[in-house]
């Protein structure tokens, strides 16, 4: 029986700490015969003992990101370090882990566990794809995102790379599988973002359908057009796909929920644009500019007065936070300072700051904001030996998400560049 993944504690405050870092070697370029077979379930490996040292409290820095405790995952096949990672905290304090990575054959697939509030093992690793081999691939999975549902359902959904199609996976609180793969896209679709709507039993997936057919992949350069659907806690489609922005190339897109329950909407359309829909697709504010040169790497979140911080690479590619007001006015703007950044991803704490994770060259940089979008704690850097910029946009090495008492949970999957680096794949609770 297959072991995908073990989990080690830090001992870190709460946690114990476990040396299961693996050592990857560098990626060789994969020449696979097109493959594809079904999956099985698999239970995790039992957790090694824990060192016996007392527990140290984390001196927390008034001024820098704290790293309050770590725990490491380990994958099957260390030739390929997991891509598309994401991760969502339940509403019982539990975690969900999802993202691709290789089992022992070599064969791509796409695998989720749970994890208790400390981060142990709390369920067998399950897939949500089959195995997969193609010789002139080296993907399965985009835009991976994982939604917890109010009656503890969850919702994997992501684009799959073999046809372009949009799909999800239900599961239930126990990682059963309820329903799917289920295609929510009707043609093909490109960058998707989703967010689950008030009352937690269901979720909208925004997504871009451009006119290209599927075996345009991911580079598609026509005019298509930004569409969303509605998913509900039992895994049906109770609305089908409806647009909501004028037909273009959209090259970025992300939504979140402002506290009102109506949908926020940023995305790339001749420059940063925002605009406000409901939940049925009523367009209630029309798009409006507010960064007009080149960018990229965007994302946004929610503050709890109603605006919304949307944060990207300027046409520098210099990080930058931009707070906008619902009628889409720039309220403030802040320049990060860390450079050579390939990626940035941003989480509202429970104290209403925001906790922004940033991709260099090096390590992992995390500053934190608050809601007026100026700088509570500096950018401070963790894991500085590794690497964690990404192989592409749409499969990202980093998800950040909030946990309890003010902190942030990243899931990270770096390794050291050099021949024979190790890895430093798991979770990171920052304060």
């Amino acid at each position: 029986m297959d072991r995908s993944v073990v989990a080690a504690v830090t001992l870190t405050l709460v946690f114990f700490i476990f040396s299961l870092s693996t050592a990857f070697a560098q990626q060789a370029p994969m020449k696979f015969p097109q493959k594809s077979v079904p999956a099985r379930t698999v239970a995790p490996q039992p957790a090694g003992k824990a060192q016996t040292s007392s527990a140290k409290p984390v001196r927390m820095d008034a001024t820098a990101v704290s790293l309050v405790g770590t725990v490491d995952l380990k994958t099957d096949n260390p030739r390929k370090l997991p891509t598309s990672v994401t991760a969502a905290v339940l509403d019982n304090g539990y975690v969900v882990q999802a993202w691709e990575s290789l089992d022992r054959g070599d064969r791509m697939i796409g695998t989720a566990a749970l994890f208790t509030e400390s981060l142990q093992p709390a369920s067998a690793v399950v897939p949500y794809t089959d195995r997969w081999m193609d010789r002139w691939k080296v993907e399965l999975i985009a835009y991976n995102t994982a939604l917890p549902f109010a009656n503890g359902n969850i919702l994997i959904a992501y684009i799959d790379m073999r046809d372009q199609k949009g799909k999800f996976v239900l599961y239930d609180s126990r990682m059963r599988i309820i329903k799917g793969p289920v295609v929510f896209s009707p043609k093909n679709a490109h960058r998707f973002s989703a967010v689950r709507l008030p009352g937690g039993m269901s979720a909208l997936v925004a997504f871009y359908e451009p006119e290209r057919p599927a075996s345009g992949a991911l580079w598609d350069e026509m005019a298509g057009q930004c569409l969303f659907t509605v998913v509900n806690a039992e895994g049906a489609i109770v609305s089908q796909p409806r647009p909501f922005t004028q037909k273009g190339h959209v090259r970025q897109l992300a939504v979140t929920l402002l506290p009102g329950g109506l949908i926020y909407t940023v995305y790339e359309l001749n420059g940063a644009v925002s605009s406000v829909i409901d939940q049925t697709g009523n367009i209630l504010r029309q798009e409006k500019k507010f960064y007009s040169r080149n960018f990229s790497a965007l994302s946004a979140v929610a503050l709890a007065d109603g605006n919304v911080m949307a944060v990207f690479l300027d046409d520098r590619g210099m990080p930058r936070a931009t707070v906008i007001d619902y009628a889409g006015n720039t309220v403030a703007t802040q320049d990060l300072p860390v450079d050579s950044v390939v990626n940035l991803y941003p989480a509202r704490l429970s104290n209403g700051n925001v906790l922004v994770v940033l991709a260099p060259k090096n390590g992992l940089t995390a500053v934190i904001l608050s809601p007026a979008g100026k700088i509570v704690k500096v950018p401070t850097t963790f894991f500085g030996e590794y690497g964690f910029d990404e192989y592409n946009h749409y499969r990202t090495r980093i998800s950040v998400t909030a946990f309890r008492n003010d902190m942030g949970l990243v899931l990270h999957s770096g390794n050291q560049p050099k021949p024979g680096g190790q890895s430093k794949v798991g979770f990171s609770l920052l304060k």
